[in-house]
């Protein structure tokens, strides 16, 4: 009987338990309803320009959009077209399953479309340390400062057209210095200090989305250097202790880059070498009985023409390939070396720069020549001043130069 009592006592306890535990459930939270999309913009967000929306949002069937625009759409996943350049507020309203405090019922992203850039020439000048832009596709030059990008000793100049951003040689300041191509985001990115070589940096060139630069190392020796966009994993590519390398572009039809080597090292010459180092060959050794003491230095890959700069009679010398036929297409003013020469190849002009006898002067130029006609065939025009440091009420003394779009 005993028994019996205690077994009713712990059956009555049970109940109570599960009782109690039953009274203190909490019912699971209703889902909420979330407001999202991403976007996607074509022509490179330049007007007129399609934006297409993939809807992200949770729990929920109704989409209500405004476009920024006046333009309005209940779709699910919509696109506009902007055709004029501006900020816009993309907004998506929804309407939730559940009214709830932690529902999400709007998401507003906003979208600039820009207009159609204007192709400029970059360039930067060792009277000031500054960097300049100028619109060409004006019919005269018109010079602006491009923000507060400044060097210590600036020599060549190289633009990244894919991310926006240009790169600077600092010889003086042993470093590379990059910024955006509206001035901003100014940085040095990498200390030649800091690496296994020291030394100061000269050409500079962009390949396989990697920054490539000419050295002259604490030892004197030559060298072709790699890093990341960023600057990070800088390491030797091309080992050319004999050479020292001035101007540096690539050629992205053969992978190879191509250098103008100072007439000092090797006799000179124009040379061009796999980018792992191997392949190295030269493509012009002699002009005119001398040999070929170049600093800067472009090429027209699609049309298979080499530009470089000959210091001994101060000429602008265009070559196949090849190194066959050689013709001097203009000049620079003083017997200093031309560090500046960029092509632009849609409209047929090379531009270079012209320092002057005194870089604290000011008086520098900036060259340029048609080198082909409308049709595209090879056309030497008459050489003109397209920047005269003189009558254009600006002090310049150019060195390296770049052509791109200003955005």
């Amino acid at each position: 009987m005993k028994i019996k009592h205690i077994f009713l006592i712990v059956l009555t306890l049970v109940a109570f338990v599960l009782s109690s535990c039953k009274e203190d459930e909490i019912d699971a939270p209703l889902p909420s309803s979330q407001a999202d999309f991403s976007y996607t913009v074509s022509n490179n967000a330049i007007a007129p320009a399609k934006v297409t929306i993939a809807n992200k949002s949770i729990n929920t069937n109704y989409f209500s959009w405004d476009f920024g625009n006046d333009q309005t759409s209940e779709a699910e996943n919509p696109t506009i077209t902007y055709e004029e350049p501006g900020i816009y507020d993309i907004t998506l309203t929804i309407e939730p399953q559940h009214n709830l405090y932690y529902n999400r019922t709007t998401k507003t992203a906003q979208i600039k479309i820009k207009g159609e850039p204007l192709k400029s020439l970059y360039f930067t000048s060792k009277y000031d340390n500054k960097t300049y832009y100028s619109v060409i596709d004006t019919t005269e030059a018109i010079i602006s400062e491009l923000g507060d990008f400044t060097t210590t000793d600036g020599r060549f100049l190289v633009i990244d057209t894919t991310n926006a951003f240009a790169y600077i040689s600092d010889k003086g300041g042993q470093q590379i210095i990059k910024a955006a191509l509206d001035g901003s985001s100014v940085e040095s990115i990498l200390t030649l200090a800091e690496t296994s070589e020291g030394g100061s940096p000269w050409g500079i060139t962009i390949a396989n989305n990697q920054l490539y630069f000419a050295i002259e190392n604490t030892d004197g020796f030559g060298k072709i250097m790699r890093c990341n966009l960023d600057g990070s994993n800088a390491e030797v590519a091309v080992d050319i202790s004999d050479f020292l390398p001035l101007g540096l572009t690539y050629n992205p039809d053969d992978e190879m880059l191509y250098f103008a080597n100072d007439g000092y090292y090797d006799d000179g010459g124009i040379w061009r070498v796999n980018t792992d180092g191997t392949g190295l060959e030269v493509v012009v050794q002699n002009h005119n009985g001398s040999p070929v003491d170049g600093a800067g230095l472009a090429i027209d890959h699609k049309n298979e023409y080499i530009f470089y700069t000959h210091f001994a009679d101060q000429s602008i010398i265009l070559n196949n390939f090849n190194g066959d036929n050689p013709i001097t297409i203009g000049s620079y003013t003083n017997a200093k070396l031309c560090y500046g020469v960029t092509v632009d190849i849609d409209a047929g002009y090379v531009y270079w720069s012209d320092r002057p006898e005194d870089d604290a002067n000011g008086n520098g130029n900036i060259f340029r020549v048609r080198y082909l006609d409308e049709s595209g065939a090879l056309s030497i025009g008459i050489q003109e001043k397209w920047i005269d440091g003189n009558a254009d009420n600006v002090d310049i003394a150019p060195y390296g130069i770049g052509l791109d779009t200003y955005r």
